[in-house]
C-alpha cells in the first residue's frame, strides 16, 4: 500500500498546485481504487485489475496474453544491442539462413544480388539484413495468428 499512498499524495499535490493539468494515477492494488476520490485524478489505472482482466482473456482467447505481452514489451538500449548481436551472429557469413527469411529478404532488395546492396559496407549488410529477419518473423506472427483466427 506505500507505492499506492505515495502516488495518491503525488496527484494531490499536483491537484492543489494546478488544478487543470491532467493526471493519470497508476496504482498497484485494487483496495486503493476507493480513495482516489481523495485524490481527483483524472484517468485511474490499475495493475492488479489490469492483470486479472488479461488472465480472464486469455481463459477466452489462448494466447491473446503473450500477444498482449509482447506488444508493450519495451527493450533498453543493452537489451536491443544484445538482440541485435545475437541476430547479428546467425548472419555470418557461410550460416545458412532459413527459406521464409531469404526470400523475404530477397523481395526486399537485401540479398547478395541486389543492385542496391553493392554499395553497403559490412555493417549496412548486416543491419539491413537483421531488420529483415525480423520484420520476416513479425510476419510470420501475423499470418499464424490470422490463420488460426480463420479456422476459429
Amino acid at each position: 500500500f506505500e507505492a499506492d499512498a505515495m502516488a495518491l499524495l503525488t496527484v494531490r499535490s499536483v491537484r492543489d498546485v494546478s488544478p487543470s493539468v491532467p493526471v493519470i494515477l497508476q496504482l498497484l492494488r485494487q483496495d486503493s481504487m476507493d480513495r482516489n476520490v481523495w485524490a481527483n485524478a483524472d484517468l485511474v489505472v490499475c495493475r492488479q485489475s489490469l492483470k486479472m482482466s488479461v488472465l480472464a482473456m486469455s481463459t477466452l482467447f489462448p494466447g491473446v496474453s503473450t500477444l498482449l505481452a509482447n506488444l508493450v514489451s519495451s527493450f533498453s538500449d543493452r537489451e536491443a544491442e544484445r538482440f541485435i548481436a545475437g541476430a547479428a551472429a546467425d548472419y555470418r557469413p557461410g550460416q545458412p539462413v532459413d527459406d521464409e527469411t531469404e526470400s523475404f529478404v530477397e523481395e526486399r532488395g537485401f540479398g547478395p544480388s541486389a543492385p542496391r546492396w553493392a554499395n553497403w559496407s559490412p555493417d549496412e549488410k548486416m543491419a539491413g539484413l537483421v531488420a529483415a529477419r525480423h520484420e520476416a518473423r513479425i510476419r510470420a506472427k501475423a499470418w499464424r495468428v490470422e490463420y488460426a483466427h480463420s479456422m476459429g
